[in-house]
């Protein structure tokens, strides 16, 4: 199950939870509106064409986790829409301008009257070069959240010394994961100085965990979710387990950190880490492999960093 954590102090950060196998392509640069430069910075999901976070050379930002409900609360219709086409939309909307907090706004009232049409989501869209400042709007179509469909300016109650988070519950019923990591990011804050180590004392919080899953509800608790087998079909999505004769493994496939700095020249630096390797669709019997970025030779093959100018 994702998790997103952020400030507008330090870097914002993400783990991806998904089934290891399903189809996705890694994060680069893209063009979609068929301009000359690519300025969207993103992954894709290959299977539904959507993504889960991604950044444009604007400042735009978008990031979404999925909605935890009980399979046969999901709609398994073919009309039923892929929510990493809202982040996608919004990254596309502001690829080449710079959005501000009424466009965000005017975004999030948009997804607002089409949100029926998605299962469970969390979506937070937003700039961090906006005349305020860093401005972030959230939205969920789950629960009666006070925080969704605004601008996230009444939101301070639920930071941890600056530090936010949101989970695959809503923003105002955060899981018991998202305190804890709250203290953890703080912890590197105040500890570290340098941005290459806050970066990497963000990204060994990302692998804190509280052990094996045994249970789904395990996974409300710890930050880095280690691999199990979970009902699905054979491209990694994922099925009610009564009557599957298919799993896949399951756990945080990627971390990514975002830190962009508060002052000129503003630049943004993008880190994508594998978190493991030797993944075999179609073998659940081999456990998928730590993998170790102390070794050159992982970060050569498993981390894509991306450096701009705001």
């Amino acid at each position: 199950m994702c998790i997103v954590l952020w400030t507008t102090q330090h870097p914002d950060y993400n783990n991806r939870d998904e089934f290891l196998a399903r189809p996705a392509s890694q994060a680069e640069w893209r063009n979609f509106n068929k301009d000359k430069r690519c300025d969207v910075l993103c992954g894709v999901d290959t299977l539904a064409g959507g993504t889960w976070f991604g950044v444009t050379r604007t400042g735009a930002i978008a990031v979404l986790t999925n909605f935890t409900e009980p399979t046969e609360n999901r709609s398994a219709s073919s009309d039923v829409r892929s929510r990493g086409e809202l982040v996608m939309g919004f990254l596309k909307m502001y690829a080449s301008e710079e959005a501000d907090s009424d466009g965000i706004q005017a975004y999030l009232d948009r997804v607002s009257q089409e949100q029926n049409e998605y299962n469970g989501f969390n979506l937070l869209v937003g700039s961090t070069k906006t005349q305020q400042g860093t401005m972030l709007g959230y939205i969920t179509n789950r629960c009666d959240d006070q925080f969704s469909g605004n601008l996230l300016r009444n939101a301070r109650q639920e930071a941890c010394n600056g530090v936010y988070g949101l989970s695959n519950s809503t923003l105002a019923t955060p899981w018991p994961k998202i305190h804890r990591a709250k203290r953890l990011m703080q912890d590197v804050l105040q500890e570290k100085s340098d941005s290459d180590a806050i970066l990497e004392g963000v990204f060994g919080m990302l692998q804190d965990t509280s052990g094996p899953i045994r249970t789904r509800e395990d996974m409300q608790r710890t930050i880095h979710v280690e691999p199990f087998l979970l009902a699905s079909q054979p491209n990694g999505v994922q099925v009610g387990a009564c009557g599957s004769k298919h799993s896949s493994w399951y756990g945080t496939r990627t971390s990514t950190v975002l830190m962009i700095s508060r002052h000129a020249p503003r630049r943004a630096l993008f880190v994508e880490r594998d978190v493991y390797g030797c993944i075999e669709p179609q073998n659940e019997h081999t456990q998928p492999t730590l993998l170790d970025f102390g070794l050159e030779s992982v970060r050569a093959n498993h981390e894509r960093r991306y450096e701009w100018s705001l």
